[in-house]
Protein backbone atom coordinates (compact mmCIF):
# COMPACT_ATOMS: atom_id res chain seq x y z
CA UNK A 1 0.00 0.00 0.00
CA UNK A 2 1.35 3.34 -1.02
CA UNK A 3 1.20 6.01 1.71
CA UNK A 4 1.81 9.62 1.07
CA UNK A 5 4.06 12.51 3.20
CA UNK A 6 2.42 15.55 2.80
CA UNK A 7 4.43 17.33 5.22
CA UNK A 8 8.42 17.58 5.07
CA UNK A 9 10.20 15.83 7.75
CA UNK A 10 7.38 13.28 8.59
CA UNK A 11 7.93 10.86 10.47
CA UNK A 12 5.02 8.81 9.21
CA UNK A 13 3.49 8.87 6.27
CA UNK A 14 -0.55 8.46 5.84
CA UNK A 15 -3.41 6.80 4.07
CA UNK A 16 -4.94 8.14 1.71
CA UNK A 17 -8.35 9.04 2.24
CA UNK A 18 -12.13 8.56 1.00
CA UNK A 19 -11.75 8.80 -3.02
CA UNK A 20 -8.45 9.63 -3.29
CA UNK A 21 -5.20 7.30 -4.24
CA UNK A 22 -1.22 7.68 -4.07
CA UNK A 23 -0.34 5.33 -7.93
CA UNK A 24 3.08 5.25 -6.81
CA UNK A 25 5.71 5.63 -3.85
CA UNK A 26 7.02 9.23 -2.81
CA UNK A 27 3.87 10.96 -3.57
CA UNK A 28 3.09 14.19 -1.55
CA UNK A 29 -0.08 14.56 -1.65
CA UNK A 30 -3.13 12.02 -3.17
CA UNK A 31 -5.44 12.38 -6.30
CA UNK A 32 -8.65 12.32 -6.69
CA UNK A 33 -10.66 9.53 -8.23
CA UNK A 34 -12.83 10.26 -11.46
CA UNK A 35 -16.64 11.04 -10.16
CA UNK A 36 -18.52 7.62 -10.86
CA UNK A 37 -15.01 5.55 -9.35
CA UNK A 38 -13.36 4.90 -5.98
CA UNK A 39 -10.27 3.96 -4.46
CA UNK A 40 -9.18 0.23 -4.15
CA UNK A 41 -8.61 -0.50 -0.25
CA UNK A 42 -5.08 -0.27 -0.33
CA UNK A 43 -5.42 3.61 -2.22
CA UNK A 44 -3.06 2.56 -5.62
CA UNK A 45 -5.76 3.26 -8.15
CA UNK A 46 -9.38 3.79 -8.74
CA UNK A 47 -12.30 1.17 -9.81
CA UNK A 48 -15.22 1.32 -10.90
CA UNK A 49 -16.27 -1.71 -8.52
CA UNK A 50 -15.71 -1.35 -5.14
CA UNK A 51 -17.18 -4.11 -2.71
CA UNK A 52 -17.16 -3.55 0.57
CA UNK A 53 -16.80 -6.39 3.19
CA UNK A 54 -20.07 -7.69 5.69
CA UNK A 55 -20.66 -4.96 8.01
CA UNK A 56 -19.49 -1.90 5.86
CA UNK A 57 -20.98 -0.14 3.03
CA UNK A 58 -20.51 2.52 0.80
CA UNK A 59 -20.30 6.14 1.88
CA UNK A 60 -22.38 8.12 -0.38
CA UNK A 61 -19.62 11.26 -0.59
CA UNK A 62 -16.17 10.14 -1.01
CA UNK A 63 -17.14 6.63 -2.22
CA UNK A 64 -14.87 4.47 0.51
CA UNK A 65 -16.13 1.49 2.65
CA UNK A 66 -16.87 2.63 5.72
CA UNK A 67 -18.20 0.68 8.70
CA UNK A 68 -21.86 0.38 9.60
CA UNK A 69 -22.76 2.71 12.35
CA UNK A 70 -25.34 1.48 15.07
CA UNK A 71 -29.14 1.51 13.37
CA UNK A 72 -27.53 0.22 10.30
CA UNK A 73 -26.17 -3.00 9.10
CA UNK A 74 -25.11 -4.51 5.85
CA UNK A 75 -25.67 -8.14 4.90
CA UNK A 76 -24.56 -7.65 1.44
CA UNK A 77 -20.27 -7.97 -0.07
CA UNK A 78 -20.90 -5.26 -2.74
CA UNK A 79 -20.87 -1.53 -3.01
CA UNK A 80 -24.16 -0.85 -1.53
CA UNK A 81 -24.70 1.73 1.43
CA UNK A 82 -25.76 0.60 4.76
CA UNK A 83 -29.35 -0.26 5.28
CA UNK A 84 -30.99 1.13 7.95
CA UNK A 85 -32.77 -0.87 10.53
CA UNK A 86 -36.67 -0.50 10.03
CA UNK A 87 -38.78 1.73 12.31
CA UNK A 88 -39.42 -0.19 15.62
CA UNK A 89 -36.16 -1.90 15.37
CA UNK A 90 -32.69 -0.48 17.24
CA UNK A 91 -29.17 -1.47 16.33
CA UNK A 92 -26.55 -0.43 19.35
CA UNK A 93 -23.86 -2.46 17.80
CA UNK A 94 -21.46 -0.73 14.35
CA UNK A 95 -20.04 -3.25 11.88
CA UNK A 96 -23.45 -5.17 12.13
CA UNK A 97 -23.34 -7.87 9.30
CA UNK A 98 -27.27 -9.13 9.26
CA UNK A 99 -30.41 -7.78 9.90
CA UNK A 100 -30.99 -9.88 12.88
CA UNK A 101 -28.63 -7.35 14.49
CA UNK A 102 -31.52 -4.81 14.13
CA UNK A 103 -34.02 -6.48 17.54
CA UNK A 104 -37.59 -5.22 18.49
CA UNK A 105 -38.26 -2.60 20.84
CA UNK A 106 -39.81 -3.62 23.99
CA UNK A 107 -43.26 -2.82 25.06
CA UNK A 108 -43.20 0.89 26.08
CA UNK A 109 -40.14 2.07 23.94
CA UNK A 110 -40.07 3.18 20.63
CA UNK A 111 -37.41 3.69 17.62
CA UNK A 112 -36.28 7.32 17.22
CA UNK A 113 -33.45 8.02 15.25
CA UNK A 114 -32.18 12.00 15.84
CA UNK A 115 -34.29 14.25 15.16
CA UNK A 116 -37.70 12.06 15.46
CA UNK A 117 -40.23 14.14 17.99
CA UNK A 118 -40.51 12.94 21.80
CA UNK A 119 -44.37 12.23 20.70
CA UNK A 120 -43.59 8.57 20.44
CA UNK A 121 -43.55 8.55 16.67
CA UNK A 122 -40.86 5.93 15.22
CA UNK A 123 -38.61 6.62 12.28
CA UNK A 124 -35.74 4.01 11.06
CA UNK A 125 -32.18 3.66 11.37
CA UNK A 126 -32.50 4.20 15.60
CA UNK A 127 -29.39 2.93 18.20
CA UNK A 128 -31.15 2.61 20.73
CA UNK A 129 -34.70 2.08 22.28
CA UNK A 130 -36.53 4.99 24.24
CA UNK A 131 -39.57 4.96 26.92
CA UNK A 132 -42.67 6.14 25.55
CA UNK A 133 -43.18 10.20 27.38
CA UNK A 134 -46.18 10.12 29.75
CA UNK A 135 -49.59 9.54 28.33
CA UNK A 136 -48.04 7.54 25.52
CA UNK A 137 -47.58 3.46 25.08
Amino acid sequence: MFKYSGVASASVCSTCPGATYAPTPGHSSCLPCAEGTWATTDHVACTSSLTCPLGEGVVAVGGACEICPTGKYSDLDDNSQCTVCAAGKSNSKTASSDSSACVDCDAGKYASSEGASSEGASSEGASTCTSCVAGKI
